[in-house]
């Protein structure tokens, strides 16, 4: 089958797109499928002035993975981490916080791989 990851971002919770448990219908309609999934929350910097929302956001998408028993790639969790290791918020994320830069996406897409690859076993 196909491996799906979704990435579910502060956009999608501020438009109200889960009101109905959208996200969590959308994991079992692709798990139906046959499809291996995995949902990625969204990285945000400490400055972001949604921060609390991102939070709140990303809290979401950790219940919807729970709930739905798949593999929860935390990169909130990791851009954090980087971040508390000296590197700069600036390089990643763009001025409102919220939207990466080119180098932040490189970061979120090496992320995902090298995660995809951990649950595969093949690190």
């Amino acid at each position: 089958g196909d491996i799906v990851i979704i990435l579910y971002t502060l956009e999608n919770f501020r438009n109200g797109e889960d009101a109905e448990g959208v996200l969590e219908a959308n994991i079992d309609g692709l798990a139906n499928q046959g499809c291996l999934v995995y949902l990625a929350d969204y990285p945000y910097a400490s400055y972001a002035e949604d921060a609390g929302y991102a939070m709140e956001a990303n809290e979401y998408i950790s219940r919807a993975a729970k709930a739905k028993g798949i593999t929860l790639l935390d990169s909130a969790s990791y851009f954090k981490g980087i971040v508390n290791q000296g590197r700069s918020e600036d390089g990643l994320f763009k001025e409102d916080g919220l939207t990466l830069t080119d180098e932040g996406y490189e970061v979120l897409g090496k992320f995902i791989a090298d995660g995809l690859l951990n649950s595969a076993g093949l690190d």
